[in-house]
Protein backbone atom coordinates (compact mmCIF):
# COMPACT_ATOMS: atom_id res chain seq x y z
CA UNK A 1 0.00 0.00 0.00
CA UNK A 2 1.52 3.55 -0.87
CA UNK A 3 0.90 7.20 -1.08
CA UNK A 4 -2.62 7.44 -1.78
CA UNK A 5 -2.74 9.89 1.51
CA UNK A 6 0.33 12.18 1.10
CA UNK A 7 -2.03 13.47 -2.18
CA UNK A 8 -4.97 13.67 -0.34
CA UNK A 9 -6.63 11.52 -1.48
CA UNK A 10 -8.31 9.76 1.57
CA UNK A 11 -7.18 6.52 0.61
CA UNK A 12 -4.05 4.25 0.51
CA UNK A 13 -3.70 2.58 -2.89
CA UNK A 14 -5.27 0.07 -3.37
CA UNK A 15 -8.44 1.07 -2.09
CA UNK A 16 -10.57 -0.79 0.60
CA UNK A 17 -12.61 -2.66 -2.29
CA UNK A 18 -9.72 -4.06 -3.82
CA UNK A 19 -8.33 -5.27 -0.87
CA UNK A 20 -11.46 -6.97 0.23
CA UNK A 21 -11.83 -8.40 -3.34
CA UNK A 22 -8.32 -10.03 -2.86
CA UNK A 23 -9.21 -11.44 0.57
CA UNK A 24 -11.97 -13.00 -1.41
CA UNK A 25 -10.08 -14.31 -3.78
CA UNK A 26 -7.60 -15.94 -1.31
CA UNK A 27 -5.03 -13.73 -0.92
CA UNK A 28 -3.01 -13.95 2.17
CA UNK A 29 0.32 -11.74 1.85
CA UNK A 30 -0.28 -8.20 2.51
CA UNK A 31 2.85 -5.94 2.28
CA UNK A 32 2.86 -2.15 3.17
CA UNK A 33 5.65 0.62 1.48
CA UNK A 34 6.36 4.08 1.81
CA UNK A 35 7.21 6.10 -1.65
CA UNK A 36 9.25 8.49 0.56
CA UNK A 37 11.43 10.57 -1.42
CA UNK A 38 13.34 11.78 1.69
CA UNK A 39 14.09 9.77 4.82
CA UNK A 40 11.60 11.92 7.27
CA UNK A 41 9.11 10.73 5.25
CA UNK A 42 9.48 6.57 5.47
CA UNK A 43 6.60 4.97 6.87
CA UNK A 44 4.68 8.44 8.02
CA UNK A 45 1.19 7.21 7.46
CA UNK A 46 1.95 3.63 8.19
CA UNK A 47 -0.31 4.00 11.55
CA UNK A 48 -3.35 4.57 9.42
CA UNK A 49 -2.48 1.65 7.21
CA UNK A 50 -2.24 -0.48 10.68
CA UNK A 51 -5.49 0.63 11.78
CA UNK A 52 -7.14 -0.13 8.15
CA UNK A 53 -6.15 -3.83 8.20
CA UNK A 54 -6.88 -4.35 11.66
CA UNK A 55 -10.41 -3.26 10.73
CA UNK A 56 -10.59 -5.30 7.84
CA UNK A 57 -9.58 -8.58 10.49
CA UNK A 58 -5.89 -8.46 9.13
CA UNK A 59 -3.55 -8.95 11.61
CA UNK A 60 -0.52 -9.90 10.23
CA UNK A 61 1.78 -8.23 7.24
CA UNK A 62 4.54 -10.37 5.67
CA UNK A 63 7.94 -8.82 5.37
CA UNK A 64 10.58 -10.23 3.44
CA UNK A 65 13.75 -11.54 5.51
CA UNK A 66 17.04 -12.56 3.25
CA UNK A 67 14.05 -12.90 0.38
CA UNK A 68 12.01 -15.02 2.63
CA UNK A 69 8.63 -14.10 3.13
CA UNK A 70 7.60 -13.80 7.04
CA UNK A 71 4.73 -12.83 9.46
CA UNK A 72 4.37 -10.55 11.05
CA UNK A 73 1.96 -9.24 13.78
CA UNK A 74 0.36 -6.11 13.25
Amino acid sequence: MQHGFKYRCNSQHPNVEIIKRYLELGGKHITIGSDAHRLGAVGVYFDRVYDLLKSLNINEITVYEKRKPVLKTV
